[in-house]
């Protein structure tokens, strides 16, 4: 018995970026969250929790943002913001990028329809792989 065609998927896009953990870990004192705002979604920041982990999961996250951008050849600024795009934990608790405005679009443009994401991190440094795929026939 034959099992059901999976569906392939053709790579549009791919990013990959690395962050200093330390730098995020600087940025958990009190005078500097507030600025985490402007970096991270309220949905991000409640995921990262409040731990001795925290650095490392913004760092990660971070690393996903920057990730994504350059796959998409898209730089900060001119109306491109990392609220633009969302790391957010699936169901399988695996990350997810959500992407918004000019993001969003630059993304459709290109023909992305979903991402493979993996992050991984240690004390020192977080990495993102980013991979903007396309669906494209069943076997």
């Amino acid at each position: 018995m034959r099992s059901p065609p999976s569906p392939l998927f053709l790579v549009v896009v791919h990013g990959i970026d690395i962050v200093d953990v330390p730098e995020y870990a600087r940025m958990l004192n009190a005078t500097m969250k507030a600025h985490l705002k402007t970096i991270f979604t309220p949905q991000e920041l409640e995921e990262c929790g409040d731990n001795e982990r925290t650095a490392q999961r913004l760092a990660g996250r971070f690393a996903t943002k920057e990730a994504v951008l350059k796959a998409l050849g898209l730089p900060f600024g001119d109306g491109v913001a990392f609220l633009d795009v969302e790391t957010v934990t699936a169901d399988t608790g695996a990350p997810a990028v959500v992407t918004h405005r000019k993001v969003s679009e630059r993304a459709s443009q290109l023909g992305v329809q979903n991402w493979l994401v993996s992050t991984s991190h240690t004390s020192m440094s977080a990495v993102a792989s980013v991979i903007g795929v396309r669906a494209a026939v069943a076997v």
